[in-house]
């Protein structure tokens, strides 16, 4: 019995040391990286600690477990909130999101974007050549922005209506992430829609957590975020790493959660459950979210989603 105590100890010791190093982010920046544990270790850590109340005889020891207990438990994820309605007569949109890497089935991107409907798209690891989806987007979504002025960047906006203005937020090389590689449109209010400002971007890896925060800075200081922002893209941060709650926090944006996680959806070429979301959409506080749903396979190693919104 003394092992299995001993055993359970050092589970829940390292499940709230996970659950915790992420809040130490500011000082050491990889430790965001942990945050993509937080759920099976605050899991584990809270059936540990009601495990070790059970076998400890010692009051000081069961005090130390009812603190994991605590610290695991307020850790967990709280259900996902129940899709809520536009009011009516409030104005809506639907907005989509693919990052393409590795996408070889064009047509099934195509048919996804038919059956959806979104007004405007974001995508990332776009590579412009001739095919399929390049005539489709041409078609359908005349207007576009890449993510450098001349065009020939992977991060991209498309849109079925004129955009006001259009701001390529690359300066310099993106694809070697010297740079943020994201791109947004402003379209300004009319009789029928109100003032919207799309921005996409894509981050460099969680790896390499001081470029994310160079790029998301790049971000602020470029364009900044307002109450009419509509922010998509991969991140490659999850909605819990405080890196992305802190860009959210400072801009008053809202993270919103998917229905599912987003990558990785192919590993080493087979299909395989997604782990984490890391392609998330951010909200100014004009808007409402009526859902949000996550794509099946198209191809790609990440998911896409398609977000109807609707002015709060």
């Amino acid at each position: 019995m003394r092992w299995l105590n001993t055993g359970v100890q050092i589970l829940v010791l390292l499940s709230v040391s996970i659950v915790l190093a992420p809040r130490l982010a500011i000082q050491w920046p990889l430790l965001n990286l942990f945050a993509l544990m937080q759920f099976p270790a605050a899991l584990a850590g809270f059936a540990g600690s009601l495990i070790a109340l059970g076998l400890s005889r010692s009051l000081a020891v069961r005090a130390l477990d009812l603190v994991g207990l605590l610290v695991c438990g307020f850790s967990l994820p709280s259900p996902a909130l129940a899709p809520s309605p536009c009011t009516n007569g409030a104005p809506e949109i639907t907005i989509a999101w693919l990052n393409t890497f590795g996408a070889k089935h064009e047509r099934r991107i195509i048919e996804w974007l038919q059956q959806t409907k979104p007004q405007v798209i974001g995508l990332a690891e776009f590579k412009t050549r001739p095919g399929k989806l390049s005539a489709f987007l041409a078609q359908e979504y005349p207007y576009q922005q890449s993510c450098l002025a001349n065009g020939r960047c992977s991060t991209v906006l498309f849109a079925r209506e004129s955009p006001a203005q259009t701001f390529a937020l690359a300066y310099g090389n993106p694809q070697k992430r010297k740079t943020l590689s994201g791109a947004a449109m402003q379209f300004p209010a009319s009789s029928n829609q109100p003032a919207r400002m799309y921005a996409a971007v894509h981050l460099s890896r969680p790896t390499s957590p001081e470029a994310q925060l160079r790029e998301l800075t790049e971000f602020e200081s470029r364009m900044g975020a307002a109450a009419d922002t509509i922010l998509i893209g991969d991140f490659n941060l999850s909605p819990r790493m405080p890196l992305l709650q802190d860009f959210a926090s400072r801009n008053g944006l809202t993270i919103i959660r998917a229905d599912r996680p987003t990558w990785p959806l192919v590993w080493n070429g087979r299909q395989m459950r997604s782990l984490w979301q890391i392609d998330n959409l951010l909200i100014g506080s004009n808007w409402h979210v009526q859902s949000m749903q996550t794509s099946e396979y198209l191809g790609s190693d990440h998911r896409g989603f398609v977000a109807h919104l609707c002015r709060s």
